[in-house]
């Protein structure tokens, strides 16, 4: 979702979602998916957002895990993997 004074970075975000999904479909001998974690706890969300609850944010190490499960998995190709707090 965009978000003011964020235009270029949400239009960016969209942009290598649509970018993954055609190479994935172009190319069939790759994998080709796109992580897109929630708001996550890192020193630019820190920098730009100072007042947010960092309890709500989602802790870097979880998406490792999730990219390096995705990476494991050869069968998954042109997908959107949401991660999300529990």
């Amino acid at each position: 979702m965009g978000r003011k004074n964020f235009g270029v970075y949400s239009a960016t975000k969209a942009a290598v979602v649509n970018f993954s999904q055609s190479l994935a479909e172009e190319f069939e001998n790759l994998f080709v998916n796109t992580i897109v974690p929630q708001r996550t706890k890192t020193k630019m969300r820190k920098d730009f957002f100072p007042n947010e609850d960092e309890s709500l944010l989602l802790d870097p190490k979880i998406i490792a895990e999730k990219t390096i499960s995705l990476l494991k998995n050869n069968c998954i190709t042109g997908s959107i993997i949401e991660i999300k707090n529990h």
